[in-house]
């Protein structure tokens, strides 16, 4: 049986990843981030998953046999440290680390991290590769999120909630993408037979306001009031090669534009807290 260990499994990303993988037949070790969030609870899968310290899982890697690492670089020091380690570790395991694309503009550590995969690729030959995901969000998402705000927003305004001034940047047109969809990707990166660096996106744009409109459209009110859109920086966004990621691993995003924000507004409810 193939097994798979899979750094930040209690994030959105590694909780659907963790599911994904049992199901499709590996045993997952899941090591936990040191987030608050706990979406393996969420999902309900704790009992399907062999958790691990930490500090045992570059010990454990080396033990495991037709085994996977899926590092989630959430950028926390103890996971930027793990990750180094698991990179001098278990040489014969495929290693997939797993980056947002947003966060390489301003965390110059997980940029450092995707140069050091693509070299140890180049220089020694491991399995290695980068999997980048493009701005993608579910229910089991940090509240904090652009995504996430404007949603709550506009589930409050559902429910009658006086109009509270939220102030959200325009950024710019983006890349928005379904979490649980994406991690469809990351596995299909790590069963490529030579590994190749991989940006992960739907290859479909919203703005701010386009995305808030469709928002509060779900709930049959308006955004005057609840949302107001400001000016903001507004970085260009590489292009999502979808072609390529499509010949290359026969993934494709279903999920965008309309049906994504609804997604994300059938789901509001429980990120309230």
């Amino acid at each position: 049986m193939p097994n798979a260990l899979i750094l930040a499994a209690n994030t959105a990303t590694g909780a659907y990843l963790s599911r994904l993988v049992q199901a499709r037949g590996s045993s997952v070790f899941a090591v936990a981030d040191d987030s608050s969030s706990d979406g393996l609870t969420a999902l309900g899968i704790t009992g399907d998953v062999n958790p691990v310290p930490a500090q045992d899982a570059a010990k454990l890697a080396a033990t495991l046999s037709d085994a996977t690492i899926f590092a989630i670089n959430t950028g926390s020091r103890a996971q930027l440290a793990l990750i180094d380690e698991l990179m001098g570790a278990a040489p014969d395991a495929r290693l997939i680390h797993v980056a947002d694309m947003a966060a390489l503009r301003h965390k110059p550590a997980i940029l450092d991290r995707v140069r050091a995969v693509a070299m140890l690729r180049r220089d020694s030959g491991r399995r290695a590769a980068n999997a980048l995901l493009h701005a993608h969000d579910s229910r089991l998402g940090p509240v904090d999120s652009l995504a996430a705000r404007i949603t709550l927003a506009a589930f409050r305004a559902g429910q009658g909630a006086p109009p509270a001034g939220l102030e959200i940047p325009e950024t710019g047109p983006q890349d928005w993408g379904w979490t649980p969809e994406y991690v469809d990707a990351v596995a299909r990166v790590a069963a490529l037979p030579a590994p190749l660096d991989i940006t992960i996106g739907s290859g479909r744009q919203l703005d701010v306001r386009q995305f808030t409109d469709l928002a509060f459209g779900f709930f049959k009110t308006s955004p005057d009031g609840h949302v107001i859109i400001t000016p903001g920086e507004t970085p260009a966004e590489s292009a999502v090669d979808i072609a390529r990621t499509k010949a290359l691993t026969g993934w494709t995003a279903t999920t965008w534009g309309r049906d994504l924000v609804h997604a994300l507004c059938e789901g509001a409810a429980s990120r309230t807290g």
